[in-house]
């Protein structure tokens, strides 16, 4: 018995395979969903980031689903309110300039809970979204990596998405709702705002104070 434990371990140092807890009926048939279930949860992230891009229309959100695994009605309902949100999110940063043409996303999987009825799928996002150039000094891209969980159970042949947590302590990324409103958005944008012509009012003034500065310096160095 020690020598198949310190087997699993060694081949678990080697080969990178995530932690896997809990009891499975059949583990063949578990693995060969888990691609599935894998799949799934990418969609779920990619339709998000998705939503910043192009307007609910052009993206047709709906339910997921593959040959193995779909998304819960309870969970779309609930994710429904998240992509207007992240819709609304788009429009209020397109009428400040600043807009995106496509995403790069990647899931990772970092852990695995595997029980017979019930699987837990730990991953770390790394995602890019890349600007359009309308105003021309834009980045090429905003990046951000998290940590997500998503929760799978079996519901008659087929493995049904549940629930799905960030589970990240840091700022949200920018294709997670935190439940504000548009109008809330474009007040928080506002207040951070500053008129181009105030700001260059600002910069004139500090100009002339400096000046001023080194006119009285240089003045004072010739008495």
């Amino acid at each position: 018995m020690r020598r198949v434990l310190s087997l699993i371990f060694v081949l678990t140092i080697i080969f990178g395979m995530p932690p896997v807890s809990g009891t499975v009926s059949n583990p063949s048939e578990i693995d060969n969903e888990l691609d599935d279930l894998i799949a799934l949860a990418n969609s779920f992230i990619q339709r998000r980031t998705e939503a910043l891009i192009s307007s609910e229309g052009d993206y047709s959100p709906s339910i997921l689903s593959n040959d193995g695994a779909k998304e819960s009605s309870q969970l779309w309902n609930s994710e429904r309110l998240a992509l207007a949100e992240l819709d609304a999110r788009r429009k209020v940063l397109g009428e400040r300039g600043e807009a995106y043409t496509h995403s790069d996303t990647t899931l990772t999987l970092v852990n695995t809970e595997i029980e017979s009825q019930r699987v837990v799928l730990d991953f770390k996002e790394s995602s890019k979204l890349y600007y359009a150039k309308i105003n021309g000094d834009e980045p090429e891209y905003t990046s951000w990596k998290a940590l997500r969980q998503f929760v799978f159970e079996k519901s008659g042949e087929v493995w049904e998405l549940v629930s799905h947590e960030l589970i990240d302590r840091g700022p949200a990324p920018i294709n997670e709702p935190t439940g504000v409103t548009e109008g809330q958005m474009r007040s928080s944008l506002n207040s951070r705002e500053i008129p181009s012509e105030k700001r260059i009012r600002r910069v004139r003034m500090i100009m002339r104070l400096v000046l001023d500065f080194w006119e009285t310096l240089r003045k004072w160095l010739r008495w």
